[in-house]
């Protein structure tokens, strides 16, 4: 008792202390910012040869063992171990006291003293282990540098510090490509590093089944290797005794592992390997393709349901997870429909249709899992046809399915793709390792909220945090892994932990700046940023459009010119806002020892007959594809080859039909319209474009038509701007353009319906 009493009132004392005294910690740059308080004073704390790590019993003792190996493996230090009882004076020492009774500290919490001595104080051993990664923040960047020092100075400083959400989870697909037990011991790493506690890992796929079942050998011998284009032998999996490796390895860290077991769709290696679970009894290969295929699980068969059944009697007891994640996403119901054991097993079950089929197909297999006291994590299309009793929605083709959840009363994790989705570009693709598309920039990734705002107070608290989700279609190596990582992941960190209110980009970011230092000296591959200039531009009162230049990196020269000037060292320098009221083309770009660094952007502003006129569709675009609103379409902007930079508007599966109120009569020569052509993301350009007039809104002419010409490349990138004549006297016009219906056949996701995006309508 009297141990406990001297370390309370130490901490007490320091806590008082830093209360009273002037907040100065500005020169305190942990990511994630601690949701507490901070606080430092002059004057600093040296670690040296005669530190040590106290420890008040043996629950400490775990996470001292961590903090030693770090001096030891980084540093010149040795940082002994010793029990408070046979400390005879405290010196400069790090104390630890992990206190359950401590009604002070939430659970994985922390506090942090630094004084005459390094208090640390947590309620439990994970909040202990996250202090010591705060306190690691706090030695400076050099400390991994090749040239071990024996001494440390860090800031005298008061740390109280808890995380907002209880859910902060990394993703690693490695069926796509695969990756050694180094390097996902090294994902981890990273993931400590900043505080992130749940590791989804993606273990089945089209393209490779990756975790041995000894009771089915064929899915390692067959399912985890595949022959690519070039004719080679690609793949791999992990054994048992790996993953069992791996998930010690992560407990250590304080990180779940949660296997992702992917059913009903996604399966094609475990058919490569057993045929007979799909609806054809065929002959399948692993793909070696990307996208959605029509061939998955059977749920006709009572075989297929018994082979999932003991696929999960050896999978649960390698996790100890409360969760194992089923996948349920992009499940094609082709054959389904024309299987005589499905639709018999639909009647059976007095199921209306397919998708609820997939219900019970998820609800059968959550129920077995829920025996095994584990709980299911589906991807958001497990809400197509009644959500299964007790499972949590993982909510990634937007943040709609996440609120459908919450509202329902399940558990959800966040992890759209407008946000979270890691293996989009980072960057303009040309200075940027390929990626699958898309668009997140560091700040993009740190502006995300993982609580929508039409969720109640109630109804946000089944929101249980996010994850950033890393896809390799694209990615090849652990590089690359660790270039589309970093330091996305760092940002999400600090969403998913610090309170919303103390987050701050701009403080961030200059933060960021020492813990590149540190990347550098541990060998990551990071991105250094985007030096994209973003070029902003909304109507302001005067009924002008004021434009607003950012980049996600602070404190650059941004220079711009309009029209026809210049864009170089002579162009106007950025400083503040200013506005335009004719049609213009602005450029920017960031300089850098007198030149561009990268490239110029461009945003294009035509004023032209049907700006902020009345425009509506018959069919809505789809929610993550819908520009910045209605009038996206006639708001004078031209959208770039990124069609995530909102001026398009995206529609799946369906025609655009757009109709223009010019509110009066008008003279009409030609109408410009734009579409982008990128089939790798399954976006086509339309298939017919026709122009209708009218007087009075009801009855319609057509006066012209055009047919784009077919592009059969499936890395083709293009945007179609089409100017199609019109020559007429009228009030209303109707855009009809007919998207492509389903994939053609040289497409990889053949049969699948295509997107259709649209930006500028332009009259002229």
């Amino acid at each position: 008792m009297r141990i406990r009493s001297t370390l309370l009132i130490t901490l007490i004392a320091i806590s008082g202390l830093f209360f009273s005294c002037e907040n100065k910690s500005m020169h305190i740059k942990i990511i994630p910012s601690p949701s507490g308080r901070l606080y430092s004073k002059p004057g600093s704390f040296k670690i040296d040869e005669n530190t040590r790590i106290v420890i008040n019993s043996e629950e400490e003792r775990a996470v001292a063992e961590y903090l030693s190996n770090q001096f030891k493996k980084y540093s010149s230090l040795q940082a002994d171990i010793i029990k408070f009882s046979e400390l005879k004076k405290l010196k400069n020492d790090i104390v630890l006291y992990i206190d359950p009774q401590n009604k002070r500290i939430k659970k994985e919490g922390y506090i942090i003293g630094v004084d005459k001595a390094i208090n640390i104080k947590a309620k439990d051993n994970t909040g202990c282990f996250y202090a010591i990664q705060s306190l690691l923040q706090l030695l400076p960047p050099d400390f991994y540098s090749e040239n071990k020092a024996d001494e440390y100075i860090i800031p005298l400083a008061f740390i109280s510090d808890n995380p907002r959400f209880k859910y902060r989870g990394m993703h690693l697909d490695v069926c796509r490509h695969f990756f050694s037990v180094d390097f996902i011991k090294r994902y981890l790493d990273m993931m400590a590093m900043y505080k992130m506690n749940r590791f989804h890992w993606h273990l089945t796929e089209d393209q490779g089944w990756r975790i041995e079942i000894k009771k089915y050998p064929k899915l390692t011998d067959i399912g985890a290797w595949r022959i690519e284009k070039d004719g080679t032998k690609y793949g791999g999996y992990y054994t048992q005794e790996q993953i069992k490796e791996i998930v010690d390895y992560a407990s250590k860290l304080n990180i779940t592992v949660i296997p992702e077991i992917e059913l009903p769709g996604h399966s094609l290696a475990a058919l490569a390997a057993y045929p007979e679970l799909s609806c054809n009894d065929g002959t399948y290969k692993v793909e070696n393709n990307w996208g959605i295929f029509p061939d998955v699980y059977c749920p006709g068969k009572e075989s297929t349901f018994v082979f999932l059944q003991n696929v999960l009697d050896e999978i649960t007891p390698l996790f100890p997870s409360e969760y194992i994640h089923i996948g349920g996403d992009e499940c094609p119901k082709t054959r389904w429909k024309k299987c005589p054991k499905c639709q018999k097993r639909i009647k059976d079950e007095k199921l209306k249709n397919e998708e609820e089929l997939q219900s019970y197909f998820i609800q059968r297999i959550e129920r077995y899992l829920n025996n095994k006291g584990k709980q299911i994590i589906g991807w958001d299309e497990i809400l197509e046809g009644g959500l299964a009793p007790n499972a949590t929605v993982m909510s990634w083709r937007g943040i709609s399915g996440g609120i459908e959840a919450a509202e329902s009363g399940h558990n959800v994790i966040m992890t759209p793709n407008s946000h979270c989705y890691f293996d989009h570009y980072q960057g303009d693709p040309e200075f940027h390792p390929k990626a699958i598309g898309g668009y997140t920039t560091l700040k993009k990734v740190y502006d995300y909220e993982p609580i929508p705002t039409k969720l109640s107070e109630s109804e946000g608290k089944f929101i249980l945090g996010a994850q950033g989700n890393v896809w390799t279609e694209y990615i090849h190596t652990p590089e690359h892994v660790e270039y589309m990582m970093m330091p996305r992941m760092v940002a999400l960190s600090e969403i998913l932990w610090t309170r919303k209110k103390r987050r701050n980009y701009k403080k961030f970011r200059k933060n960021l700046k020492d813990h590149f230092i540190k990347f550098d000296h541990l060998g990551i591959n990071y991105c250094k940023g985007s030096y994209k200039v973003d070029i902003i531009a909304e109507k302001d009162s005067t009924d002008n459009i004021l434009v607003t230049l950012e980049s996600e990196i602070p404190d650059v020269e941004i220079r711009y010119s309009l029209n026809n000037e210049q864009l170089d060292t002579s162009a106007n320098i950025y400083s503040k806002p200013f506005t335009i009221n004719e049609s213009v083309l602005i450029k920017a770009a960031i300089f850098e020892n007198n030149a561009i660094k990268e490239k110029c952007s461009e945003l294009e502003y035509t004023k032209h007959k049907g700006v902020d006129k009345k425009i509506s569709f018959k069919e809505k675009a789809e929610h993550n594809y819908s520009g910045k609103g209605l009038n996206n379409a006639i708001d004078g902007f031209k959208g770039s080859k990124i069609y995530k930079d909102g001026y398009w508007q995206g529609f799946y599966n369906k025609d655009i039909v757009a109709v223009i109120d010019l509110e009066k009569t008008t003279k009409v020569d030609s109408v410009e319209c734009g579409f982008i052509h990128k089939p790798k993301s399954w976006i086509f350009e339309p298939s017919t474009i026709d122009i209708l007039t009218s007087n009075d809104g009801i009855k319609y002419n057509k006066v012209n038509s055009y047919h784009p010409k077919s592009q059969k490349d499936l890395e083709s990138l293009s945007i179609q701007r089409v100017n199609i004549p019109v020559n007429k006297d009228c009030q209303y016009l109707k855009l009809i353009a007919k998207g492509v219906k389903t994939m053609p056949s040289w497409h990889p996701a053949s049969g699948e319906p295509a997107y259709l995006f649209i930006d500028e309508i332009v009259i002229y």
